[in-house]
C-alpha cells in the first residue's frame, strides 16, 4: 500500500476530515489533497508532520 493510500485510509478509518489533518500538519487543504491524489508528495517537513500525527512513516513517501 502506498503512503497516499495509507493516508486516505487513515482519514476514512478515523473519521477525520482533510481540513483537520491539514491544520495538524500546518499545511493547506490543497497541499493535502495533492498528496492524497498523488499530484505531489510532501516535503520532508510535511512527511515528518504526517508521521507525527498519523504514525505513517516519513520514509513511506520516498520512492523505492
Amino acid at each position: 500500500m502506498t503512503a497516499r493510500e495509507q493516508l486516505k485510509d487513515w482519514l476514512v478509518s478515523g473519521g477525520r476530515k482533510k481540513s483537520w489533518l491539514a491544520g495538524q500538519c500546518n499545511v493547506g487543504t490543497l497541499a493535502l489533497h495533492k498528496w492524497i491524489t498523488g499530484a505531489s508528495v510532501p516535503n520532508p517537513a510535511g512527511r515528518a508532520a504526517i508521521e507525527r500525527v498519523t504514525g505513517i512513516p516519513a520514509s513511506a513517501w520516498v520512492a523505492k
